[in-house]
C-alpha cells in the first residue's frame, strides 16, 4: 500500500515536473516569439524612419534645386529688365539728342534762309 502511494506520488510528481517543464518551455517560446516580433517591428520602424529621412532629404534637395532655379530665373529676369531699361533710356536719349540736333539744324537752316532772303531783299 505504502509503495503504491509512493508510486502514485512519484508519478504525480513526474507529471507535475513535465507540466512545469512544458509550461516553462511554452513561456520561453512565447517570450522568444515576442522578442523576435519586437525586433522585427523595431527593424521595420528603423527602415521606415530611414526611408522617410531619405525621402525628406530628396525632397529637401529638390526644393533647394527648385529655389535655386527660381532665384537664377529671377536674377536673369531682373538683368533682362535692367538691360531693357538701360537700352530704352539710351534709345530715348539718342532720340532726344537727334531731335535737339534736328531742331538746331532746322533753326540754323531757317536762320540761314531768312538771312539770305534778307540779303536778297537788301540787294
Amino acid at each position: 500500500m505504502i509503495i503504491m502511494i509512493i508510486m502514485i506520488i512519484m508519478i504525480i510528481m513526474i507529471i507535475m515536473i513535465i507540466i512545469i517543464i512544458i509550461i516553462i518551455t511554452i513561456i520561453i517560446i512565447i517570450i522568444i516569439i515576442i522578442i523576435i516580433i519586437i525586433i522585427i517591428i523595431i527593424i521595420i520602424i528603423i527602415i521606415i524612419i530611414i526611408n522617410i529621412i531619405i525621402i525628406n532629404i530628396i525632397i529637401i534637395k529638390i526644393i533647394i534645386i527648385i529655389t535655386i532655379i527660381i532665384i537664377i530665373l529671377i536674377i536673369i529676369i531682373i538683368i533682362i529688365i535692367i538691360i531693357i531699361i538701360i537700352t530704352s533710356i539710351i534709345i530715348i536719349i539718342n532720340i532726344i539728342t537727334i531731335i535737339i540736333f534736328d531742331v538746331i539744324v532746322i533753326v540754323a537752316v531757317v536762320i540761314v534762309v531768312l538771312r539770305s532772303i534778307r540779303l536778297r531783299v537788301a540787294l
